[in-house]
């Protein structure tokens, strides 16, 4: 009765076993869904699905095939990784699989002197076969899972490569593992060969598997590189145009006084109509060169001026309490990046907002004793993604994105300063705070 009723439920809970161990994996690899309910679905999915194919007795080519889809369609719907990421972890369990199987099969025909259909089909030596395939499986994921998180980025064309390589090995050693079940009376020679071929197959898969995932990690480094590249040609760019506009004020400002004295000769000779066009002029000109904040230093003048349109228009409360020390820790080149990116963060923040909900932006900057206080704070939806080290990242996951936040750290690094971000439910703070290498003056500066 015992061993009827093993027998019953031996599948079932052998399913049961692979789907936690897959789920698992997809845990340590993916960042997933916080949804229970939507993981819980799609693991009675997979469970019930792979259950009825083991009693419906369907081939395990097809079997094989049908779960990697599976595989590949649950990591796709529970996990916010990207879709490179997606389709290689969710690929990878029926590698493992086919892995276990061939160790399986391998380790029985040397330890034992059952055939191959004995050792899968008699009992109790099925059991034991069983034991060391999902030992195999526990071990294979446990090493997976301890390995450390890696960004993983491949071109569409990579990925369709990649997907037919794994499904093609996977179903290429599952057809010889088959083979060896089906030859009755097979030599022990030819058994060697079977064995031979299906360990070269393993063994190119893998090797697949490591030359893919390393060209994967090459392209994204490539990217982010390139990323980083037109950062900082934009921020270089950015720069320049705020250096020659700066020049533009100084040379209006020289000519400021030959516009007094037009202006004075024409009140003299009482010309009202050319006086108002001529004061129309000037106004004009002002429009185009003056500053919207004045702060005392002409780089954040002209940083936070540029942004100010964009911050109206999306109908941000924008408040700033500005000091500053009379030299500053970083260049202009860094403090432009710096406060732009800052900047930029928090407007793309608040656009994300319904128009009902409360937008606003505060910046202060002020020095206190040995260092600088750089303290932003905005509205925010609450929708923050981390990376795979549990760090915070641009919540656009396009390609190319998060290099504003990669750029403020890397800034920061370089001038021995911290950096503290604070993603809360309805805002986002960050904290700055850079040593100053000379000691502080009077502040000077401040808001208008």
């Amino acid at each position: 009765m015992v061993s009827f009723l093993l027998q019953i439920f031996f599948d079932p809970v052998i399913t049961l076993i692979e789907t936690v161990l897959f789920f698992y994996l997809l845990a340590g690899k993916l960042e997933l869904k916080p949804s229970r309910c939507l993981m819980a679905v799609c693991f009675l999915l997979e469970f019930s699905l792979v259950t009825a194919m083991n009693y419906l007795s369907v081939p395990d080519g097809l079997r094989m095939w049908i779960t990697l889809f599976l595989h590949i369609a649950i990591a796709y719907v529970i996990s916010t990784s990207p879709v490179t990421r997606k389709i290689f972890w969710g690929s990878i369990y029926m590698v493992i699989v086919v892995f276990a199987d061939t160790v399986t099969f391998l380790s029985g025909g040397l330890l034992t002197d059952y055939s191959a259909s004995e050792r899968l089909y008699e009992y109790p030596i099925t059991y034991v076969m069983t034991f060391i395939y999902l030992l195999v499986c526990f071990c294979s994921v446990f090493l997976l899972t301890r390995t450390r998180k890696q960004n993983l980025i491949l071109p569409w064309y990579l990925q369709a490569v990649f997907f037919m390589m794994i499904a093609f090995g996977i179903v290429s050693v599952e057809l010889l593992l088959d083979l060896l079940l089906y030859l009755k009376q097979i030599d022990r020679f030819i058994e060697n060969i079977l064995f031979f071929s299906i360990a070269v197959f393993i063994l190119i898969l893998f090797l697949s598997i490591f030359l893919l995932h390393a060209i994967g990690l090459l392209y994204q480094k490539n990217l982010e590189l390139t990323e980083e590249n037109r950062q900082k040609l934009f921020e270089k760019q950015q720069y320049e145009l705020i250096s020659n506009t700066n020049q533009m004020l100084r040379t209006w400002k020289h000519d400021f006084h030959h516009y007094i004295s037009a202006l004075q000769a024409m009140t003299e000779s009482r010309q009202w109509e050319q006086i108002q066009e001529y004061l129309h002029e000037i106004s004009h000109e002002l429009e185009k060169g003056s500053w919207l904040v004045r702060t005392g230093n002409s780089v954040i003048d002209a940083v936070l001026s540029s942004k100010l349109p964009r911050i109206q228009q999306c109908g941000i409360a924008f408040t700033h309490s500005i000091f500053l020390p009379e030299s500053l820790p970083l260049d202009n080149l860094e403090l432009t990046s710096l406060l732009g990116n800052l900047l930029d963060n928090a407007i793309d923040a608040c656009e994300k907002l319904e128009k009902t909900q409360e937008k606003y932006i505060r910046l202060e900057i002020k020095p206190y004793n040995q260092f600088l206080f750089f303290d932003i704070s905005n509205s925010s939806s609450g929708n923050h993604r981390f990376d795979v080290s549990n760090e915070l990242i641009s919540t656009k996951k396009e390609i190319g994105h998060g290099i504003g936040l990669k750029r403020i750290k890397q800034i920061v690094s370089d001038a021995s300063g911290f950096l503290t971000l604070a993603p809360e439910k309805d805002s986002f703070h960050v904290n700055i705070v850079i040593p100053l290498s000379v000691s502080l003056n009077p502040p000077t500066g401040g808001t208008p």
